[in-house]
């Protein structure tokens, strides 16, 4: 597993645990939502471009 992959991985990992254990409150919804796309971008030009 290369760095890109623990990057993308951790990126999504974390975003969930917050929203699981502090709760997400509605201001924070598209940060939460572009983050999580930002992660799968990192995922898809891991697994593809790379």
């Amino acid at each position: 597993m290369d760095y890109f992959a623990i990057i993308g991985y951790g990126i999504i990992f974390f975003t969930h645990v917050y929203m699981l254990v502090i709760g997400l409150p509605e201001s924070q919804i598209m940060g939460h939502a572009v983050l999580n796309l930002g992660a799968g971008g990192i995922l898809l030009y891991n697994q593809f471009w790379r």
